[in-house]
């Protein structure tokens, strides 16, 4: 893209910014991170790190229990707007456990109590 517009306009191309709408935002957040609260060498954390985070939360549930929950906050982000949010569900929750250190959330997550 940077080489084309160079053909078609070579005097103001390199002074644009030619980027995907993701690295743009993290250009953004590299340069405005004090203003965030965001530590200058902050990461984006990737699938794996993720899922090693919510299962760690998450104590107790499977891998694809994990898995299907980000996939439902995934859903839920995209579609942001309060129509939208209240059309959501974030997962059917379970029925309750018949034992009392283990109780059901709002995401249908299992936590322990104790």
């Amino acid at each position: 893209m940077q080489e084309r517009l160079a053909a078609l306009i070579p005097a103001q191309a390199s002074g644009l910014t030619i980027t995907t709408f993701h690295g743009l935002g993290l250009r953004i957040l590299r340069e405005q991170h004090a203003r965030l609260g965001l530590s200058e060498d902050f990461r984006i954390a990737d699938e794996t790190e993720r899922l090693a985070a919510l299962q760690e939360i998450l104590d107790g549930n499977t891998d694809r229990r994990v898995r299907a929950i980000l996939a439902k906050l995934a859903e839920h982000r995209r579609l942001s707007g309060d129509a939208a949010k209240s059309d959501v569900q974030l997962a059917r929750p379970r029925r309750p456990s018949s034992s009392p250190e283990v109780s059901t959330d709002c995401l249908g997550v299992r936590r322990s109590t104790r």
